[in-house]
């Protein structure tokens, strides 16, 4: 069975305080991303900075999706 980039991905379960979920889903509306790519732009600009800088690209799927939701 061949497996796609998103399965071979590492992956991460986390428990959010009530009402995040929402609050992550109107940013993200926003933002013009998925959820996931939110949470990962909001990671990667702690993370980064924690690191001393940017990632360098290495969360792709953070990156604003206007063009893909365009395309259809």
């Amino acid at each position: 069975m061949k497996k796609y980039p998103s399965q071979l991905a590492d992956c991460i379960n986390i428990r959010l305080p009530n009402g995040w979920r929402d609050a992550i889903k109107a940013r993200a509306a926003q933002n013009r991303r998925s959820m996931n790519s939110e949470v990962l732009a909001a990671l990667e600009s702690v993370v980064g900075e924690a690191a001393g800088g940017d990632l360098g690209g290495t969360a792709p799927a953070a990156e604003d999706n206007s063009t893909a939701l365009a395309r259809g």
